[in-house]
């Protein structure tokens, strides 16, 4: 507010003067021949008066305009620090409830794999020697959609052997809400969701829905560190239909409802 402080001084100096001024001609209102100047000269001092007055005005109540602005703006910054604070509590909330069925859903699929039937299958897997084979892969350049929705991967999918698309597992569990077991023993894949259980392993075509032995076209990978599964074959195993649209190339997932 400065700048307003010294333009009110400023108007006050003016004022002063033209006071001292107004002061100085009613000396000379003896003088008969200067009652006319006299009195243009108090016209236009009057008038000049009304204009600091006028100005002084518009200077308080922009002053007053301005400090109410600055009220305002601090009670929104609070607002949205308490709604900043709100929204991270709120995260952080889900976020524990989330790991806590998480645990729950890990928990009651492990006591599923412990049954004899598939501890046979698990010991079957940890024993597979996959073959040595050279796997050709390529950047797959398409767009997946979950719905509406765009899948962001942290790895793009790939394309493997000019034929079946693969992705990420992480972002694959987090689109079905799957809970997931890795054995790292025989690198083995166990996702779960509404008691179907897949079981996969990093390497070998042989899958398991539900320990019904079966097929896939490509086996899991490894790549650049990253656990990538066949698209179509773990969406259409949780019952979501899968669309490929090749003119845009891309990839539709929707869940059956």
């Amino acid at each position: 507010m400065g700048w307003l402080f010294k333009k009110y001084r400023y108007l006050m100096s003016v004022s002063f003067i033209l006071l001292s001024l107004l002061s100085s001609n009613a000396v000379l209102a003896a003088d008969d021949s200067t009652d006319q100047l006299k009195a243009q000269i108090k016209e236009r001092l009057e008038q000049r008066a009304k204009e600091i007055e006028d100005q002084l005005t518009e200077l308080e109540e922009r002053e007053r305009v301005l400090e109410e602005e600055a009220k305002n703006r601090e009670e929104r910054l609070r607002y949205l620090e308490e709604k900043k604070r709100e929204l991270e509590e709120n995260a952080r909330k889900k976020v524990e409830q989330q790991m806590e069925e998480q645990k729950l859903e890990e928990s009651k699929l492990n006591e599923q794999l412990n049954t004899s039937e598939y501890q046979l299958t698990l010991e079957k897997l940890r024993n597979f020697k996959p073959i040595e084979q050279q796997v050709e892969y390529a950047s797959a350049n398409v767009k997946v959609y979950y719905g509406e929705n765009t899948v962001v991967f942290d790895q793009e999918p790939v394309i493997v052997n000019n034929s079946t698309t693969v992705v990420p597992l992480r972002v694959i569990v987090e689109l079905f809400g799957t809970a997931v077991i890795w054995d790292d023993n025989g690198k083995i894949i166990v996702l779960e969701k509404d008691g179907k259980i897949v079981v996969m392993q990093i390497g070998n075509k042989t899958t398991y829905v539900n320990n019904i032995a079966g097929n896939l076209e490509t086996e899991p990978l490894l790549i650049n560190g990253v656990t990538m599964i066949p698209v179509r074959f773990i969406a259409e195993a949780f019952d979501t239909k899968v669309q490929w649209v090749d003119e845009t190339r891309t990839i539709h997932i929707t869940p059956i409802k």
